[in-house]
């Protein structure tokens, strides 16, 4: 708390001679006297910080024997004047947090100085007096502007800590810092150093935080070194060339590693951790087995189909998680873990779990020996001897506690091997393909406290094992088909959460001997049933064992209930329970508006409910309009509930008001940001007792006593994030304070992010501003991380409630938004969340829970919120029925017997399904095209040049290519027929679905996360538009051919693939070779194709004969991908007759582009290298012609505008003011340049109606 002292008490004076440590800090008006200071002959310490002094006081030399000074969180721009360098006994000084941008040269004078802190200022160059302190040992220059580290700083041969983070470090360190003898610690995070090689130079470094910089290689010599981060560069290269005994923590997340070098391993045998997610790993070198000391290894998100057997010797392992990779078997030899405790391998594409050896197979150390056996797996039904148990001690069954194998492809006899982990508490198995759990399998997992069987096929649990199960706390059931509940689970008196959601329940809940009804487990937090649109809960009277009357429709007995989820559930119960601060009770249907909504949540480890949604229908009474919410309170056990309540209760109260008082010349996001700026005031006044009083103005909370009662004086230091959607109509407002993150998913799968996170290193300006300093671990005041947010009001201004916004004019190409907490993007990438969201599209609640779900297999552990939002409703008619996969059934039309014995054939099994788990979310893969298709052939530019002169990065870069490649294979809709080195072979249907994939990929090559090597190569370094400035070149460059014919089509017998022969593939191939890269080349027959259906599209007939045309689905989507192409907008060249190799006719060849990349045949027109001559004029393809003149529309617009404004501010007898004067000011009509005809024509129809029909009061 800020002091008010303006001149320091006599009283200090009389005791001046015993003082060592003078704190005066945050007195905002105090002046140090000289006395004091001369009087104070002892001082040693003195602390002038938080005082808003813009000026040091030029008597501080006066303290002869002061050893540590802090005068940070000043306004300090100068210490010319102080005359600090005086003070010849200092030895730690504190300038964080001012405003110097230099330091005075005699500095150099303070000989004995050991710490200076001269981090959060505003220097641009590095103060060259630092580096003739030869004393210092711990220097801290972080969160500046420096740009580049001088020789001199070699010059500091003591110093032992380093930090200079959050920088504007470029290129490599100076040769001398290989002369600092005595640095061991140097944090560097979060700049531009492209080159860190010197730092294996440094002699006694033993930690080294350099991530979040622009490294692409580092080959350490690791003399002493024991923790090293590089996360977050683009490495590609990475090795350890000489031995280490220190090296005890690495970490290379997020890099560009394709490879770890074998040798590596060898080299640091004493490792301890080892992190390596989010790379492109395909394989784990089995000298990973010499890491005999290794605990923790995590390889995530990376590309691995196998783990080495090797990884067995790692007997001290403690932690392994593989998930999100491409593992299609776990190796038997991880039953040698004999310290394993945690085992997640999660999203891979496992079918089987390794059988636990049989007796006799490991020795007394847990490793292999050569004794045979055909011991079989004990059946889990039998009661396992002596030496059965004696034999699983000596295995990881000892050991593991927590098993997490969810989003894989298991089936029921995981359980038999999976029974002998006796030890697991808990055990997740979320969306796997699982029918029915063996009778005892589980009865065995007595110590089980978490149990996770979402997205199966269950059609039973079973209800004896769960009798054996004392221990169980949580069961997730959800997304089955389970249509009863075991009164067994009545018996569990310990459950706490209980999620059964999206199943087929339909059973009387009142037969509580045979069915589970919620009266038996009186401990439930949460409950969740919602989704199950066939249960009915009826009221009725029964009578329990005690003969005690009881309720069995009622839920008041459940006392410590937090959440119950009662969404689509049929309510014949008078009222459900009521809601309070730490209870959620949710009873309404899962659409609104007409559009398809989900939910999902998890308490975590919260006791309390600290998170909390809001979903208003019909806000302000109005049909159209509609109001979305999730607020996520800090856990605590005192106020993060009571915030959200708060919010949830009170939000759209303020909303309304500030939307009913906004003027003329402000928009819906002025009424938001005020809506989010006095609902936080309002808080506060309520929160802080009776501080309301010193205001004039009536609080609306004082109107509100409810609301002021559920604050206290313990929330003014809490707060929350809280994310906001109001929709009106078909437009969508966004607006978020905190970490909480909107999602807008697109019909093409893209994930486009809505709001902000607004975490405190994102606002260091404005935070040092309000007087706020952001730590290294990114914390505002070491406190919080969030620089915006509702409350924290011990942190204003630093933390503000001022909201992001955004503004969205919803299309028919938007499908759905996903809202989410922290943790919920803590696990789940933003284009993850949205793949994984599209597989359940037609049920959003299923996909809520799905994401919920894949969080908690990932590892998520504290309280998630999802929320789905189905916009695209608004646009289209929901279907009946459920259809997955749609695009699946393009091309069966026509097929001839062979063909369709092959279609047949492929039928989704687990045979099918891709070996890749993220192309595995998408969409299935399309049926082969056969008879009349279109054929595209790719190839990459000067590749021969690219992994000659690049080997390691175009591993890494090939491996970005052919994901995206096939990523849009799958969502567009095409068939991959064959890869030849780095080419593609694929096939469409129709030109149309060729064309859009084609200019689908090459706007996302450009958009690409190439490795550095590569964008610094001359084949793929960026090449800019010099008039629009957009990027035309960047990375890997890709030249295509698409062609348009009957090519023979055979299925290969090895494959079992389709694949395609004939002159028709010969010509195809040709033509792409006519490309340069970046090009796309297409036959006259694919342009003739491209012409005639869209003639035959444009006829506007709705019911084009099938015979003339295909299937129906076929139809449906050639009309969107025609769509798609024009509102993107391409243009054709023909560039003339081509003499094509091997090939006697030539083909009249041209060029296709989409509008964006139009720039490119500009530069092609004028290459020296490679010039084009256009062979006629340039065809360009718009969106469709428009019946409706844009320039007539804008000025009808203006005018119903002034017509409008003329009648609502008419001028009253009396005024002044003439008309003229009020049909001036700043009308306009918003419409976009490319917008179609549908969208035109109803925004005429609009403006004709408020012309007709004007609300104009003043002339009735």
């Amino acid at each position: 708390d800020l002091q008010t002292l303006e001149t320091i008490p006599v009283s200090l004076f009389r005791h001046a001679a015993d003082i060592v440590s003078l704190n005066i800090s945050k007195n905002l008006s105090l002046q140090l006297p000289s006395d004091i200071l001369q009087s104070c002959v002892n001082l040693r310490e003195l602390r002038f910080a938080y005082n808003e002094a813009r000026r040091l006081m030029s008597n501080l030399s006066l303290a002869q024997k002061l050893t540590h000074l802090d005068v940070s969180n000043n306004r300090l721009e100068d210490l010319g004047n102080a005359g600090l360098h005086k003070i010849e006994t200092l030895v730690a000084l504190k300038l964080q947090n001012n405003r110097l941008s230099a330091l005075p040269a005699a500095f150099a004078d303070l000989r004995h100085l050991r710490s200076l802190n001269i981090s959060t200022n505003n220097f641009t160059e590095f103060p060259l007096p630092v580096c003739s302190i030869a004393s210092l040992v711990d220097l801290d220059v972080s969160f500046n502007r420096l740009e580049s580290l001088p020789a001199q700083v070699g010059s500091l041969h003591a110093l032992d800590r380093l930090i200079a983070n959050n920088n504007r470090f470029q290129g490599a360190f100076p040769d001398t810092m290989r002369n600092m003898q005595s640095l061991r610690e140097l944090d560097i995070r979060f700049n531009f150093f492209t080159n860190i090689q010197v730092l294996a130079e440094i002699p006694n470094l033993e930690s080294a935080y350099c991530g979040n910089n622009s490294a692409t290689a580092f080959d350490p010599k690791l003399l002493r070194l024991k923790t090293l981060h590089l996360s977050k560069n683009p490495i590609t290269q990475f090795s350890i060339a000489s031995s280490t005994q220190s090296l005890v923590f690495l970490t290379l997340t997020s890099a560009k590693l394709a490879v770890i070098p074998p040798a590596a391993f060898d080299n640091m045998l004493n490792l301890e951790r080892l992190v390596l997610d989010n790379n492109q790993l395909s394989t784990i070198p089995a000298e990973i087995g010499k890491l005999k000391r290794l605990q923790h290894f995590s390889c995530i998100k990376n590309l691995l189909s196998s783990l080495p057997p090797e990884i067995g010797q790692l007997t001290n392992l403690k932690s392994l998680d593989v998930h999100n990779n491409n593992l299609k078997v776990l190796p038997a030899e991880i039953w040698q873990l004999t310290n394993l405790s945690f085992l997640n391998a999660s999203s891979n594409v496992l079918c089987s779990f390794p059988a636990p050896p049989p007796q006799g197979s490991l020795s007394s150390t847990g490793t292999a020996t050569t004794t045979p056996s055909d011991e079989k797996i004990p059946d889990p039904q039998r009661k396992q001897s002596v030496v059965s148990f004696s034999r699983m001690n000596t295995t990881m069954a000892a050991t593991l506690r927590t098993l997490l194998l969810g989003d894989n492809r298991y089936s029921d006899d995981v359980f038999q091997e999976l029974s002998v982990l006796t030890e697991l508490r808990v055990l997740n198995l979320s969306f796997n393909e699982i029918i029915e759990v063996p009778p005892s399998a589980l009865g065995r997992l007595q110590n089980l406290v978490e149990l996770y069987l979402s997205g199966n096929e269950l059609n039973s649990l079973p209800a004896e094992d769960f009798e054996r199960i004392p221990t169980l706390r949580i069961l997730h059931v959800n997304a089955n088909k389970l249509q009863t509940l075991p009164a067994e689970l009545g018996k569990i008196r310990r459950l706490l959460v209980l999620d059964v959601g999206s199943n087929s329940l339909k059973y009387n809940i009142n037969n509580w001997p045979y069915d589970w009804n919620w009266n038996w487990n009186l401990d439930l937090v949460y409950l969740n049933m919602s989704g199950n649109k066939k249960l009915e809960i009826r009221p009725s009277i029964s009578v329990n064992p005690a003969a005690r009357e009881r309720n069995l429709s009622d839920f008041t007995a459940l006392t410590k209930l937090r959440v119950l989820g009662l969404m689509d559930v049929t309510l014949m119960v008078s009222s459900p329970p009521d809601q309070t601060e730490d209870r959620r009770v949710r009873t309404t249907s899962s659409e609104i508006h007409n559009m398809s909504y989900g939910m999902a949540d998890s308490l975590g480890r919260d006791e309390h409910l600290s998170i909390i949604d809001l979903v208003v229908r019909r806000f302000r009474g109005n049909e159209h309009e509609a109001v979305f919410g999730l607020f996520d309170g800090q856990i605590s056990s005192t106020c993060g509930n009571k915030i959200s309540h708060f919010l949830q209760e009170s939000f759209t109260t303020y909303l309304s008001a500030e939307l009913s008082r906004l003027r003329k010349e402000e928009g819906i996001p002025d009424g938001l940001r005020r809506a989010f700026l006095n609902i936080n005031r309002e808080m506060g006044l309520a929160a802080g007792a009776g501080f309301n009083a010193k205001k004039g103005a009536q609080p609306l909370s004082q109107q509100r006593p409810s609301l002021v009662s559920m604050l206290g004086p313990e929330t003014l230091t809490c707060g929350a994030s809280a994310l906001v959607i109001y929709l009106v109509g078909k437009t969508m407002y966004v607006a978020n304070a905190g970490d909480a993150v909107a999602l807008l998913s697109k019909t093409d799968g893209e994930a486009k992010l809505l709001s902000e996170k607004h975490h405190a290193a994102l606002e260091i300006d404005r935070i040092r501003e309000a007087g706020g300093v952001v730590s290294r671990d990114g914390k505002i005041n070491d406190i919080l991380e969030l620089s915006r947010a509702i409350g924290y009001f011990h942190l204003v201004p630093i933390v503000q409630a001022a909201p992001y916004i955004t503004e969205i004019t919803l299309s028919e190409q938007d499908e759905f938004v996903i809202l989410g907490n922290r943790e919920l993007w803590e696990y789940i990438s933003y284009q993850t969340a949205v793949d994984i969201a599209r597989t359940e599209r037609e049920d959003l609640m299923l996909a809520a829970q799905k994401l919920r779900d894949f969080a908690i297999t990932y590892g998520a552990s504290s309280k998630i919120m999802v929320m789905i939002i189905g916009v695209g409703d608004l646009f289209h008619k929901k279907s009946k029925a459920r259809i997955r996969n749609a695009s699946a059934q393009r091309g069966l039309s026509g097929s001839s017997a062979i063909e369709e014995e092959f279609i047949l054939k492929k039928k989704r099994g687990k045979d099918e399904l891709p070996a890749d788990s993220d192309l595995a979310r998408l969409e299935r893969e399309v049926p082969p095209p056969v008879g009349e298709l279109a054929m595209v052939f790719t190839d990459i530019k000067n590749s021969t040049a690219l992994w000659e002169t690049n080997y390691i990065a175009m591993r890494s870069a090939i491996k970005i290519h052919n994901s995206l490649m096939r990523r849009q294979l799958r969502i567009i809709g095409g068939y991959e027929v064959k890869t030849e080195g780095d080419a593609f072979m694929v096939s469409f249907p129709t030109t149309f679905s060729a064309m859009l994939w084609c200019f689908t990929v090459q706007t996302q090559l450009l958009l690409a996360d190439w490795p550095q090597e590569i964008l610094d190569s001359p084949h793929g370094k960026e090449i800019f538009d010099p008039v629009s400035g957009n990027v035309m070149y960047r990375g890997i460059s890709v030249r295509m051919g698409i062609h348009y014919g009957s090519p023979v089509c055979e299925p290969d017998p090895i494959t079992r693939r389709m694949d395609y022969f004939g002159p028709m593939v010969n010509r195809a191939s040709r033509i792409s070779a006519v490309a340069d890269g970046g090009q796309i080349t297409i036959s006259s027959d694919a342009v003739r194709e491209i012409k005639a259906l869209e003639t035959l599209l444009d006829d506007g007939d709705e019911e084009i004969d099938q015979d003339e045309f295909g299937d129906e689905i076929l139809l449906a989507s050639t009309r969107r991908d025609m769509s798609m192409l024009k509102k993107m907008g391409f243009g054709l060249v023909p560039i003339g007759d081509r003499k094509l190799k091997g090939l006697e006719n030539p083909e009249f060849i041209s060029l296709v582009y989409p509008k964006y990349l139009g720039p490119r045949l500009e530069m092609d027109l004028s290459s020296a290298a490679k010039p084009i001559v256009p062979a006629g004029p340039e065809q360009v393809f718009q969106s469709e012609q428009r019946s409706i003149d844009l320039r007539d529309l804008r000025h009808l617009g203006l005018l119903c505008l002034r017509l409008e404004r003329l009648c609502s501010e008419y001028p009253l007898p009396g005024s002044t003011q003439s008309k003229m004067e009020l049909l001036t000011g700043p009308l306009v009509i918003k419409i976009k340049e490319d917008e179609d005809n549908m969208v035109l024509a109803k925004v005429l129809e609009n403006i004709v109606t408020r012309i007709e029909v004007p609300s104009c009061p003043h002339l009735n």
